[in-house]
């Protein structure tokens, strides 16, 4: 009898050994479960909210499925630029195919901006970088681009760890502008990073900007002369006898319009719309309706117009 109560003993520690193992090989498996589950979705999600959507054509001009490296962004670069870094070669860029400056607004978008590199498909004459904030690998890449490219003079960084706001980091771009030559800056391209561009975009793109941008030169020459004599009798601060501040184009404490007249600034909407009537102030793509993130602003319009607005931050 004995050695058959020692049997049913073994036989019960063997079954809760069973019951203990299968229970946790149970509850192993769900959070193993749980846990390729919860992996799976974050991936679906990050795929889902970070892929880059050609906003301006249906066949980007690069179908890139891969990130571009360190390397192959530099180059991406120095493609733009017309510049060879060993060489030292700096290719002409004085076409009307060329983008004349383009200013790019950046914060914690390094992976946009490298693909955008790499995707636009016509020179820049001149590569400004405005970085607003403090982002490490951000840093990094700015500083390898301008140790490789910064000799050329066809780029500049602009770093503000204090994040000026988007509308101060694009008047950078713009104030560059109007103090270059106007042959040599007519125009000036604003972009988002993140976006990707037909390959066709662009080069027709300066083609009809060049095209329907040809007589404001002229344009340009007649409001400077008209504003030289300013303050006049259109002004109505000047009739209550104050002072009238401007700003010029070599002064960038004020942004007031240095080539508006006071007899267009205080005109009626309809009078400074037909004053400007047969010119255009900026050009861009649409998507869905809508004018999206990369904008072409003439250099009539910043002279016009003024810079944007920095009282709108960090927008």
């Amino acid at each position: 009898m004995l050695p058959w109560l020692c049997l049913q003993r073994d036989m019960r520690r063997v079954t809760r050994s069973f019951k203990k193992g299968a229970t946790s090989f149970f509850w192993k498996g769900c959070f193993i479960f749980l846990l390729i589950s919860f992996f799976s979705f974050m991936l679906i999600y990050m795929y889902t909210c970070l892929e880059v959507e050609p906003l301006f054509g249906d066949d980007p001009a690069h179908d890139v499925e891969v990130d571009p490296t360190m390397a192959d962004y530099i180059h991406c670069v120095g493609e733009r630029l017309l510049v060879d870094p060993k060489t030292r070669w700096m290719g002409g860029n004085n076409g009307t195919d060329v983008i004349p400056l383009m200013v790019v607004p950046l914060m914690l978008d390094l992976m946009d901006f490298r693909r955008m590199m790499c995707n636009i498909s016509v020179p820049i004459r001149l590569l400004v970088l405005v970085q607003n904030g403090r982002e490490a690998m951000l840093s990094l890449c700015l500083q390898e681009l301008e140790r490789v490219y910064g000799w050329s003079g066809r780029l500049v960084v602009s770093r503000h760890p204090e994040n000026i706001g988007y509308s101060a980091a694009v008047n950078i771009g713009s104030r560059l502008a109007l103090s270059l030559p106007r042959e040599e800056v007519p125009f000036v391209f604003v972009t988002n990073s993140d976006v990707m561009l037909s390959p066709d975009l662009l080069p027709s793109l300066l083609r009809d900007v060049h095209e329907m941008t040809r007589h404001d030169a002229a344009r340009m020459d007649e409001l400077a002369a008209e504003a030289a004599n300013g303050p006049s009798e259109y002004s109505p601060v000047l009739r209550r006898g104050l002072r009238v501040l401007r700003s010029t184009v070599n002064d960038n404490r004020l942004s007031t319009s240095a080539l508006l007249p006071d007899r267009i600034r205080y005109a009626s909407v309809k009078e400074r719309e037909k004053a400007f009537s047969k010119h255009y102030g900026h050009f861009c793509a649409y998507y869905k309706s809508s004018c999206f993130v990369s904008v072409l602003l003439t250099r009539l319009a910043i002279s016009t117009v003024e810079y944007f607005d920095e009282n709108f931050y960090p927008d």
